[in-house]
């Protein structure tokens, strides 16, 4: 999985051009997420789990990866919030 940071955002067309445009010359199926559109940890796994191939600037990077870091333990920490109730150990409110 491989996400790419565009400005102007792509449309799907675009995207799937460049996609293809990437895979025909590296010669495996790629796929890229449009990163601003999609759940965090999907964003996060794009981002670590997908072959960077070219990182123009690293502290945007890191920033990103912190970020959607940030935003995937907040939601499971809040999913664990409303599951539990005031006094049992789990609850964060």
């Amino acid at each position: 999985m491989n996400g790419g940071l565009f400005d102007p955002e792509p449309s799907l067309k675009e995207l799937a051009r460049v996609s293809n445009f990437i895979g025909d010359e590296l010669g495996v199926p790629v796929g890229l997420v449009p990163l601003r559109s999609a759940p965090p940890k999907l964003r996060l796994k794009a981002l670590l789990g997908g072959e960077r191939l070219v990182i123009g600037d690293f502290g945007l990077y890191a920033s990103l990866v912190s970020l959607d870091l940030s935003e995937v333990v907040d939601v499971e920490l809040e999913l664990k919030g409303i599951c539990a109730k005031p006094g049992d150990s789990r609850f964060f409110g």
